[in-house]
């Protein structure tokens, strides 16, 4: 459960992502794509990925 705005949202995270996480952390970096608001993304941000330090944003006009 994530409370966003006031708001309690349920989020399923997929079985097997804290692995497939590890494995993939040591080539790539978390992205969060939604056209939702910027608090539901920085909290999206933390769930999928707990160590990362800083959240990039970046916007349609370019990065923020």
């Amino acid at each position: 459960m994530v409370r966003v705005a006031g708001e309690a949202l349920l989020v399923c995270v997929r079985p097997g992502w804290s692995t497939l996480r590890a494995a993939l952390q040591k080539h790539f970096w978390t992205a969060v794509a939604t056209h939702a608001s910027l608090e539901y993304a920085v909290e999206m941000a933390r769930l999928l990925d707990p160590g990362l330090c800083r959240v990039h944003l970046l916007r349609s006009g370019g990065e923020c």
